[in-house]
């Protein structure tokens, strides 16, 4: 069952007024730390990706985990089993809540030999399987249409 377009355009403007407003709660409540960024380290490299805990009200599972109350101390949540590229991208979109279109930066002899088409629509899916486990609800919005 699918949505129209006026109901998906409701529910967007909907997701960016929470998303707005629990920024703006998260602005006032990490004000008081010294350092309001913490570090997540993914894949079994621990590649570090830096980035500001006012973006961990744009995840269910990163807000869990930036109230636990180990990570006022190390400040640092460990993604060993996700693709350091994969988080990247979801990462830039926190940021800019653009997806890309052409990942370059994917590099992966399995899909050397598909077309540009298929190499996106298969990003986009490890894109949507790590939103849908970080339970990025906006991000999962935008690649679903």
């Amino acid at each position: 069952m699918g949505f129209n377009a006026s109901t998906l355009a409701k529910l967007r403007s909907t997701t960016q007024q929470i998303d707005s407003s629990a920024s703006a709660k998260a602005i006032s409540s990490t004000s008081h730390h010294s350092n309001p960024s913490i570090t997540i380290n993914v894949g079994p490299e621990l590649v570090p990706y830096h980035l500001h805990e006012v973006l961990c009200f744009k995840s269910q599972f990163l807000r869990a985990a930036c109230s636990q109350p180990w990570l006022p101390e190390t400040r640092t949540i460990y993604l060993p089993d996700d693709n350091p590229d994969v988080f990247k991208e979801l990462l830039d979109w926190l940021y800019t809540r653009e997806i890309s279109q052409t990942l370059e930066e994917y590099p992966d002899d399995e899909v050397a030999d598909y077309s540009p088409d298929t190499v996106v629509v298969r990003s986009h899916l490890l894109l949507y399987i790590l939103a849908d486990k970080l339970q990025v609800p906006g991000l999962l919005t935008q690649l679903e249409i």
